[in-house]
């Protein structure tokens, strides 16, 4: 089964009407229905509930409970010290996660898209 590292910009999609948005829901039910393994840093869900806090979305529970959804949480704070130059703790942490599982990294933010593909490490943006 394939591992995969989502991060806040990827998961919000669910619950958001964003251009890529379809794309990444069908990726996910796709990825969810395979057995593939949905992977996170613990930082996710205080990211998930600002972003829906920020973004005015209604229903905010059940927005945050379709954004986390079968993601497993990894505690990697202290893995991304290494990495939080030029990224924030945050971006670092899920870096830090796809780095330590050797998982695929799914990401929308570019500054964390080009530093993970600098380090070596699989992205996709479906």
């Amino acid at each position: 089964m394939p591992d995969f590292v989502v991060d806040a910009s990827a998961v919000l999609k669910t619950v958001l009407d964003e251009p890529e948005a379809k794309r990444f829901r069908r990726w996910l039910a796709e990825a969810l229905a395979s057995d593939a393994d949905i992977h996170s840093s613990g930082v996710l869900p205080y990211e998930v509930a600002q972003g829906i806090w920020r973004r005015g979305v209604a229903n905010r529970e059940e927005a945050f409970a379709r954004c986390i959804y079968g993601v497993r949480l990894h505690d990697t704070a202290r893995q991304a010290l290494r990495h939080v130059d030029p990224l924030s703790a945050y971006d670092a942490s899920y870096l830090a996660t796809a780095i330590s599982l050797g998982a695929t990294l799914v990401s929308y933010d570019q500054r964390l898209v080009g530093v993970a593909r600098n380090a070596g490490i699989k992205v996709l943006q479906p």
